[in-house]
């Protein structure tokens, strides 16, 4: 999954969702230039928990989907992340819970300030590329909600909320639960790799996935705010996934405790995707869309996709850029120091383990 990604509005972070502070026993922080061992070092934690038996959960970086932005262990409330822009993160509860850790502490100031220029040309040229990006974005974004907008009759609202209480009623249990809340991810990203989407191995272990199909825009995302809505009303933790495309839109909700989930079908997903029933959103529509409107729509997802291209491809030049960012940065660092250090944390991590 994702915390963080580039749409249309811009980079929109929900970091502050990664791990909930009132199940978090300690959120480490790491802090550090680009090619510091950032992400190497949480991907030397992952292992260790994994190799240890905890499951852990994956946070990509939408600028480089190889490298990682955080993980959880949820069982053990621990979590690490990077906590450096564009998505920068600063201690809640310093000492108690957050704790930062810093790679700045092994690399030769010298060296680097002699690679100021070099340095800031290619911060000038990533923002510059992700600037170009967003535009690409927000035109694709554009271009497909003009096309897939409920038609002039608009949606049945009240039909809608409707079937997501009848859902409700049928499917959560009576008995109040006790949970702390909702989590907002993207479950998907627009990357340098294009569309990257994490939704179906996200969903590998949730037994009971519904599907909702719906050929128009609108229709999907108000079902899912009111039955996230009744989950969370109900004590449920509710996990919402957004829309990189429409970010204030929710495509997926799913409740952990039950095993529950509800995803809105769509191009990226349908192929890798296996629900256990399906619900036809449609008929949710007042006035049918005319004939014409199925060939606007085709219009609109040849144009988008072209923009969405665009997009990709500079992200792939900020991407190139950013690489030899961190080609200043890596002779820059003491590797033995750095990995004597990663070795060490990892071992203060696994302190914070049960039975730790």
């Amino acid at each position: 999954m994702f915390a963080g990604c580039c749409t249309p509005d811009g980079f929109q972070s929900h970091f502050e969702h990664i791990l909930p502070i009132k199940k978090a026993k300690r959120i480490f922080i790491i802090k550090g230039g680009p090619g510091t061992g950032k992400s190497s070092l949480m991907k030397r934690v992952a292992r260790r928990m994994t190799d240890l038996g905890h499951k852990v959960e994956y946070i990509h970086c939408s600028s480089d989907p190889e490298s990682l932005d955080g993980l959880v262990v949820p069982e053990a409330g621990i979590a690490m992340l990077d906590g450096t822009a564009p998505h920068v993160m600063d201690p809640v509860l310093p000492g108690v819970v957050d704790e930062i850790l810093y790679t700045g502490q092994f690399w030769n100031e010298q060296a680097l300030i002699a690679r100021r220029r070099e340095v800031l040309e290619a911060g000038e040229g990533i923002s510059g590329h992700y600037v170009r990006a967003i535009r690409y974005l927000r035109a694709a974004a554009s271009v497909m909600e003009n096309a897939t907008a409920p038609g002039p009759g608009g949606i049945d609202r009240r039909g809608l909320t409707g079937l997501a209480d009848e859902i409700c009623r049928g499917w959560l249990p009576v008995e109040p639960a006790e949970g702390t809340g909702i989590r907002r991810m993207f479950s998907s990203a627009v990357t340098p790799e294009g569309i990257v989407d994490f939704t179906p191995s996200l969903l590998k272990d949730t037994e009971m996935m519904t599907g909702l199909e719906c050929r128009q825009g609108g229709l999907p995302e108000l079902l899912l705010a009111r039955i996230a809505d009744n989950a969370s009303n109900a004590g449920y933790d509710t996990e919402l996934f957004h829309a990189p495309f429409f970010p204030e839109r929710i495509i997926m909700v799913v409740i952990p405790r039950l095993s529950m989930g509800f995803v809105a079908m769509n191009a990226w997903n349908r192929s890798g995707l296996t629900v256990s029933k399906s619900l036809d959103l449609d008929g949710y529509r007042i006035l049918n869309q005319p004939d014409e409107k199925n060939f606007s729509v085709c219009i609109a997802r040849e144009l988008s996709d072209k923009l969405l291209d665009m997009a990709v491809q500079a992200m792939v030049r900020a991407k190139s850029i950013h690489d030899r960012l961190e080609s200043y940065y890596v002779p820059a660092m003491d590797m033995a120091a750095l990995d004597a250090w990663a070795g060490d944390t990892v071992k203060k991590i696994e302190k914070w383990l049960p039975g730790g």
